[in-house]
């Protein structure tokens, strides 16, 4: 993964896991991945289902789920499935190197 996203209104309950799971796991997440982007955005609209995406280098399509009521074991689950989604994207990219000779 080259980037994680969090996309939720802190004050809504049904946000509760997710905001629990960003201050309970953040730092370990970003102590392990120290080179990718963790962005959280907060919305005031208190409607709005929380969203968590994944972003993959070299993929066009990210991943994206709504994590709304969601636990946050539930959460870490799907955030273990997006790192999985993206190692085995990764075994199938070739990467081509310039012709230099």
């Amino acid at each position: 993964m080259a980037e994680l996203r969090f996309l939720i209104n802190p004050r809504a309950p049904h946000t509760e896991g997710c905001s629990k799971f960003i201050i309970k796991h953040y730092a370990f997440l970003k102590g392990l991945n120290p080179e990718m982007t963790f962005l959280v955005r907060e919305t005031a609209n208190t409607s709005w289902e929380p969203v968590v995406e994944a972003v993959y280098q070299g993929f066009k399509a990210n991943e994206t789920t709504r994590v709304t009521n969601m636990t946050e074991e539930q959460i870490f689950a799907e955030v273990k499935r997006f790192n999985d989604v993206g190692i085995e994207h990764n075994k199938h990219v070739e990467y081509l190197l310039p012709d230099i000779i």
